[in-house]
């Protein structure tokens, strides 16, 4: 099933053959039999490899014995207590940034002989690797139900309206603390409606979020940056540049008591809020490794360090 899976991922003889360390021959020898035995063709061979009909529903049983089979074979090595092997997660990269150090710190302490890889992708892409056997675990927001998938909710977590001082200073002098008490008390975005913004991208949730918010704005945005990073929007917002939205998670995990007391920051409403949740391919047992990580996770997130 690995040799299928393989050739169906990279659409390529020799670069699957590469990746499962045989050769290109053994490996086009290997699927010709199995075709051969199931009586109709899984490829059909020009460049790149595209997979028949036949080949795409062979792709749902070959994933699903291969959960199968990494089951048997975690829940083994667990009975042996193998505490060697790999444990692949998946995570955003800001959000890896934000927790991973800590979380392998201490998962480091009792699994020292567990090697971490961790598999940085979009949200929205964390499921296929998932499902393709890339990753063991994803930590990421995904409100969809997914039917091969199993949720556990990890924390909440909020994106919030960030501005600087000296904007504000620049922007609306003697009426800096007035404006800032007004939004205070009812986050109007049109007090802000002299200021630049920066934008990050949809496909980020914390662009999705803004975009939520500046749309219900009545008066013509000023766009100062937009970029994909929301790191470096955040660094942009400190010195001044403009308005940011932004995961207060991030902001309390990256910047300096000086840099967020240079900042003034505002709680949206509820639809600024999104679950962060661990993902794992449904299958009949875990490995120790990845419940164990799961269990440190957890007792991190109990410490109140969001």
């Amino acid at each position: 099933m690995k040799y299928f899976l393989a050739v169906y991922k990279e659409r390529n003889f020799t670069k699957a053959a590469q990746h499962l360390y045989i050769t290109q021959q053994t490996l086009s020898a290997h699927i010709a039999s199995l075709e051969k035995e199931l009586g109709c063709k899984l490829f059909i061979r020009s460049t790149p490899l595209k997979p028949t009909f036949a080949g795409d529903i062979f792709l749902r049983y070959a994933n699903e014995f291969n959960t199968l089979y990494t089951s048997i074979e975690e829940e083994f090595l667990d009975i042996c207590d193998e505490k060697k092997g790999l444990l692949r997660i998946g995570i955003a990269h800001t959000r890896g940034r934000v927790l991973m150090p800590d979380i392998i710190a201490e998962y480091k302490k009792d699994h020292s002989d567990i090697t971490i890889q961790i598999i940085e992708g979009e949200n929205d892409d964390l499921p296929s690797f998932l499902i393709n056997g890339t990753i063991d675990l994803m930590i990421a927001n995904y409100s969809q139900n997914h039917p091969d998938i199993k949720f556990d909710n990890y924390y909440e977590e909020e994106v919030i309206l960030l501005i600087s001082d000296k904007l504000l200073e620049n922007t609306y002098g003697k009426r800096k603390n007035e404006i800032v008490n007004m939004l205070h008390q009812t986050l109007n975005l049109s007090l802000l409606k002299e200021c630049p913004f920066l934008l990050s991208s949809k496909d980020d949730i914390a662009g999705r979020i803004s975009s939520i918010f500046l749309s219900e704005v009545n008066f013509d945005l000023k766009v100062a940056v937009e970029a994909k990073n929301i790191e470096t929007l955040l660094e942009m917002c400190c010195k001044g540049i403009g308005v940011c939205f932004c995961p207060k998670i991030l902001v309390h995990k990256t910047l300096d008591n000086k840099q967020i007391s240079a900042l003034h920051l505002f709680q949206l409403d509820e639809r600024a809020k999104y679950m962060i949740s661990f993902g794992f391919i449904k299958k009949p047992y875990y490995s120790k490794a990845v419940r164990e990580f799961v269990e440190v996770a957890k007792v991190y997130k109990s410490k109140d360090v969001f």
